[in-house]
Order: C-alpha cells, then sequence, then structure tokens
C-alpha cells in the first residue's frame, strides 16, 4: 500500500511539474505557472534543487518563455502598440476616413534601441570613455613663474568677486 502511495505521489508530481514547466514556457512567469498548477515558488525551487532533470526542464522553459518575450518586444518596436483613442467622456473617437475607431500607434525609441544593442553591439553599445595613463599628452607642464602667475590671476579673481 505504501508502495502504491509512492506512485500515485510520483505520478502527480510528474503532472505537476509538466503543467508548470508548460505554463512557464508560454508566460516566461514562474508566479503564473505557480499559480496555474496550485504550487508555492518554494514548492518549485525546491524541486529544482533536488532533481536536476527538474531543473534542466525548468531552465529550458525559462529560456522558451524568454524567447516569447523577446519576440513580443520586436514586434513592439517594429509594428508599434496600437491605442485606441477615446474623448475625454470615454466616447471612442471615429476616424472619418474608415468609419471604424481612430487608433494611434506608439513606438518605444527605448526598446528599439535595446534590441539594436542586443543585435549589433559594436554598432550600437554605449561608448565608454578610455584613459590612457600611460600617455603624457594631455599633461601641461608649466614653469614654477607661470604657476605662480596662475595661483595670483585666481587669487585675485577669487577676491574681486568674494570668494
Amino acid at each position: 500500500m505504501i508502495k502504491r502511495q509512492q506512485n500515485s505521489t510520483n505520478s502527480r508530481t510528474r503532472d505537476w511539474s509538466k503543467a508548470f514547466l508548460s505554463t512557464l514556457a508560454t508566460t516566461g512567469v514562474v508566479l503564473r505557472a505557480c499559480e496555474a498548477v496550485g504550487v508555492e515558488r518554494t514548492t518549485v525551487w525546491r524541486r529544482r534543487k533536488d532533481d536536476p532533470e527538474f531543473a534542466q526542464a525548468y531552465k529550458e522553459a525559462q529560456h522558451t518563455g524568454a524567447l516569447l518575450l523577446e519576440a513580443e518586444a520586436i514586434r513592439r518596436a517594429r509594428d508599434g502598440l496600437v491605442r485606441k483613442q477615446f474623448t475625454k467622456a470615454g466616447v471612442p473617437i471615429i476616424d472619418p476616413a474608415t468609419g471604424e475607431q481612430y487608433v494611434e500607434y506608439e513606438y518605444s525609441d527605448h526598446l528599439l534601441m535595446m534590441l539594436l544593442k542586443r543585435y549589433f553591439p559594436d554598432k550600437y553599445r554605449e561608448a565608454a570613455a578610455q584613459v590612457n595613463i600611460q600617455s603624457n599628452t594631455n599633461i601641461l607642464v608649466l614653469s614654477e613663474a607661470k604657476r605662480a602667475e596662475i595661483l595670483e590671476r585666481r587669487r585675485l579673481h577669487l577676491g574681486a568677486t568674494g570668494g
């Protein structure tokens, strides 16, 4: 009898993990996958820790979910997000040319730049300031007399401005 309970538990666990992984792969959201199968996140965490096969399947499902999110980001950057337009009273604005509700397309330059940086990092990455500390091309060498003159001018200027 104990043997049957263990088998029953194992089949429930497999059913739980399969549905969880499927939801994770389609949504990319762990919490949503947990809610879909009725388990706590700590249960998933323990399962990942204790079951290497589940941990690998989890990683693959998470990657699949991330690819879907990336595809949506690309679609939004390219096609925009449709925003239906309404009056302040909440009445749909009708486009006189089509007779349909007026829509505007909202694009995200930030999202577009993030995608360009991902796919073309050499072309779109942030320019990093590089300082060559071995080069003395930016070092100003002053004689002691010139240094004293500059300090005197600074002192006079600060005195004149009350600084």
